[in-house]
């Protein structure tokens, strides 16, 4: 029921959609921090091998790439007017492949094929290489260049599907959600 107000306001969708994703990045940045704070103080962990530059670098080559991937299910929520199927298909997909519960390679051959059309699948090898095993920049320039494809081409696909969708509910007057 809030998305009417705010679509009235003279603000661009693209203002729109980086201002909304702003306090989720600082407020998740900020849980990392705790995490690793209270990692390192209650269980002990031991971050001495971490190559910072290379942990930065992909860290925000992983945000920039996966918040395309936000956007780009924004666009599916005007069109199904739901959040819940978009997010639950890309999310569910992207998690059960990318390597969050287990690893990439023990999936079957297609399914790894699939988890590297995914950004998180990058994302997290490389941050795990970086973090883990201190690898440097000049070791995870293949992640490095395929997050920033997935930058290059999800970015103006996911600004474009999310516009196309924008117009389609404001030409039709249906801008509201269930």
């Amino acid at each position: 029921g809030t998305l009417e107000p705010i679509l009235i306001t003279p603000v661009s969708l693209p203002v729109l959609v980086v201002g909304s994703m702003l306090w989720d990045l600082l407020w998740a940045t900020v849980e990392i921090g705790i995490y690793i704070v209270l990692g390192m103080w209650l269980f002990g962990v031991e971050l001495e091998s971490i190559n910072w530059l290379s942990t930065i670098v992909l860290f925000v080559l992983s945000v920039l790439s996966l918040s395309s991937v936000g956007v780009l299910a924004a666009g599916g929520m005007l069109l199904c007017r739901e959040a819940d199927p978009v997010n639950w298909l890309l999310g569910g997909m992207m998690k059960l492949l990318g390597g969050v519960f287990f690893p990439v390679a023990l999936l079957p051959e297609v399914c790894q094929k699939i988890a590297h059309a995914f950004p998180l699948t990058f994302a997290l090898e490389g941050l795990r290489q970086a973090v883990l095993m201190g690898r440097p920049l000049t070791a995870l320039t293949d992640i490095c260049i395929a997050l920033l494809g997935f930058c290059i081409f999800l970015w103006p696909l996911a600004l474009a599907v999310l516009y196309a969708c924008f117009g389609r509910m404001r030409t039709q007057g249906s801008l509201n959600f269930r």
